[in-house]
């Protein structure tokens, strides 16, 4: 279906949704639930394979290329119980193009989160696999555990079993799949935009993850967990005991291979 007739018989058949889809959500106020930070999916989606050069840098080959340009619906799951919404340099911060993805959560004492994720079909099972997203965490970072950027198992503990970066305390940590941290000695600048790139590399054994911060190795560990193949490639704003936070995230990548910054 071409996107003008899409357009034009969700208009007809469902207008609040069709709008929902194009310029954004408030998600359903589903509590995260069994660690899976987030809860499960809400079933909707937003964004899509984007593989026609809008996002600089676009590797040939990759899995997922997205700048949130497109409002049509496409790959993205939205679940959580914060909010999230597509927006323009009028309205937030925008890394490149017209448009960002906005994902925010509320002041609370309990668990939280704010995500979408997209699905890797087929899983990865070798060689390197990278996820990179250009965020701008607005300030302050408060002190407690923050999660951004992750890659949950495919093989075991779905979406339990995760590697992602982290930030507590102002300080970038790299989360494997056992649940423990790594810190680094770096932190993460808020106020600006960052690229944060996480990479799997399941050449080796055990496969090693790494974080990677603006271009340079800011973490690097052997993951300890059984996962043997990869997923799920999720931006999200997690939380517990944290003021209300909002991201931005722009230029997101998911490929096979190192992918780096532009």
């Amino acid at each position: 279906m071409g996107r003008l007739a899409w357009l034009l018989t969700c208009l007809l058949i469902a207008p609040a949704g069709c709008v929902r889809a194009m310029e954004g959500y408030t998600s359903s106020p589903a509590a995260p639930a069994d660690g899976a930070r987030g809860g499960e999916p809400h079933a909707q989606v937003d964004g899509r394979r984007d593989l026609t050069g809008v996002v600089q840098g676009c590797p040939v080959g990759a899995l997922l290329c997205d700048g949130f340009e497109d409002p049509l619906p496409g790959v993205w799951i939205i679940e959580g119980d914060g909010t999230i919404a597509r927006v323009d340099s009028s309205q937030g911060k925008v890394h490149s193009g017209s448009y960002a993805r906005q994902l925010s959560i509320g002041a609370g004492a309990a668990e939280r989160a704010e995500a979408q994720s997209f699905d890797i079909s087929p899983h990865v099972t070798s060689g390197l696999l990278s996820f990179r997203a250009y965020l701008y965490v607005v300030p302050p970072i408060a002190s407690a555990t923050l999660s951004l950027v992750e890659l949950n198992c495919g093989n075991v503990g779905a979406k339990t079993v995760k590697t992602s970066i982290d930030v507590a305390g102002g300080i970038v940590k790299l989360l494997n799949g056992a649940g423990a941290h790594t810190t680094s000695t770096t932190s993460m600048p808020s106020g600006r935009w960052v690229c944060a790139e996480l990479r799997v590399d399941l050449s080796s054994s055990p496969h090693t993850i790494t974080a990677l911060i603006d271009g340079s190795e800011v973490a690097k560990v052997a993951e300890p967990s059984a996962c043997t193949s990869f997923a799920t490639a999720k931006l999200q704003v997690w939380t517990e005991t944290q003021p209300a936070v909002t991201v931005y995230f722009d230029d997101v990548i998911v490929a096979k291979g190192p992918i780096g910054c532009n």
